[in-house]
């Protein structure tokens, strides 16, 4: 039989009202368009006090990203204006090539539809701040010059003045009344903000793009055998995020196979407890009971698979819990026990191979391990149907 690839991509982190349809399926190569939609959903419950999607179990607020349009922001505050729901649509596009390519072009199109409402006195104390322009591409590698903000303060002055009203007339008829001393204040130094989070940005951005490729070659060099240089990988990622619940599930799956179960147990029972409420319980639940299988806890194998199929019984690749928990059952009916006990047990297993097969049906190995299972029930009628159709599948399996 091919070598069994354990290792799930896109393992899922962060709050699922605000998740993109990319983290949703569980995607590796996450990019700053993520994080818009991220910030898209978040600006939606600003302006409406709602998340853009609702539910009552996560898997169904992922759905939700996945297939639904969100309420438009209008229908929940009929104050909003066409320009702020048009572009919270934009960021919440379900492809990424829909929504803005960056940060810099997102803010490109918030100065452009910002109203010319700005009193004078800011606009002219934004010309004098034109040294503190964060406006080139040099501050945010990678993007392409022609996204730059425009090299007028005052571009970025709309975009302070647009928090500063609040998005609305009442905003403004605020604003005016306040001395002329704040009003110069206020949006200077959310401009000196602004330069700060756009550096603090783009260094974050580029520290995520390192630790995703650590991941994704991580990932990779396991699935290929080179355990070693994937923990080396995962290693130089820790030092990026540490104590992330990713590193600890991949770090769980190379030392798993290279045959540290105690070091793979303690690592996927640590990321058991990051991700417990999260999409990623099930996947972890099942990595946990390939480990305690083979170090002969069976008991608590056939516990973390129920677990997984009773979290997410339309989990992907569910077969291999079947067969996991099936081979498990077989196994401690092998074990010293009263003949009905042992009865009980292989037709659990059989049940649970019979399950797996009616999902990879095309596996010669799960009729080959079920045709097992029939012999140790005497059914060597049965058992030789299983085995014969798994040859066929696969002539290797009969050597």
């Amino acid at each position: 039989m091919a070598a069994t690839r354990y290792t799930q991509t896109g393992v899922l982190v962060g709050s699922v009202h605000y998740m993109s349809p990319e983290q949703a399926q569980g995607v590796r190569d996450l990019d700053t368009r993520s994080d818009i939609y991220s910030l898209g959903a978040t600006l939606y419950f600003m302006v409406t006090g709602q998340v853009p999607f609702g539910g009552t179990a996560a898997l169904e607020v992922l759905q939700k990203h996945l297939l639904e349009e969100a309420r438009p922001p209008q229908e929940i505050n009929p104050e909003l204006s066409d320009d702020i729901c048009r572009i919270i649509r934009v960021m919440m596009a379900k492809e990424r090539e829909d929504r803005y390519q960056n940060p810099v072009e997102l803010l490109r199109e918030l100065a452009e539809f910002v109203t010319d409402q700005m009193p004078e006195a800011v606009t002219r104390s934004l010309h004098g701040l034109s040294a503190l322009n964060p406006a080139t591409p040099a501050n945010l590698p990678g993007e392409h010059p022609k996204t730059a903000m425009p090299g007028q303060p005052v571009a970025w002055g709309k975009i302070m003045w647009m928090a500063v009203a609040g998005l609305g007339k009442a905003g403004v008829s605020r604003w005016r009344r306040l001395p002329i001393w704040l009003r110069i204040a206020v949006p200077a130094t959310l401009l000196v903000g602004a330069v700060v989070v756009v550096v603090a940005v783009a260094r974050a951005s580029a520290a995520q793009r390192d630790f995703d490729r650590h991941i994704k070659q991580a990932a990779e060099l396991s699935d290929k055998g080179d355990q070693e240089t994937a923990l080396a990988e995962l290693d130089k990622a820790k030092q990026i995020r540490p104590g992330d619940a990713s590193v600890l599930v991949l770090s769980g799956l190379a030392n798993h196979r290279m045959g540290r179960n105690a070091i793979a147990r303690v690592c996927l029972q640590k990321a058991l407890s990051a991700y417990l409420d999260s999409p990623a319980a099930p996947l972890v639940h099942r990595f946990l009971g390939d480990v305690l299988r083979d170090e002969g806890d069976l008991q608590g194998a056939v516990s973390h698979y129920s677990a997984a199929i009773e979290v997410e019984p339309e989990m992907p690749q569910l077969w291999r819990v079947f067969m996991g928990r099936a081979i498990a059952y077989r196994r401690m009916a092998g074990r010293d026990g009263s003949a009905e006990d042992q009865a009980r047990l292989r037709r659990r297993a059989l049940s649970d191979y019979t399950e797996a097969i009616s999902r990879e049906p095309g596996n010669a190995y799960l009729y080959l391990l079920r045709g097992y299972t029939y012999i140790d029930m005497g059914l060597r009628q049965s058992a030789e149907a299983d085995i014969a159709k798994a040859i066929r599948l696969d002539p290797s399996v009969g050597n």
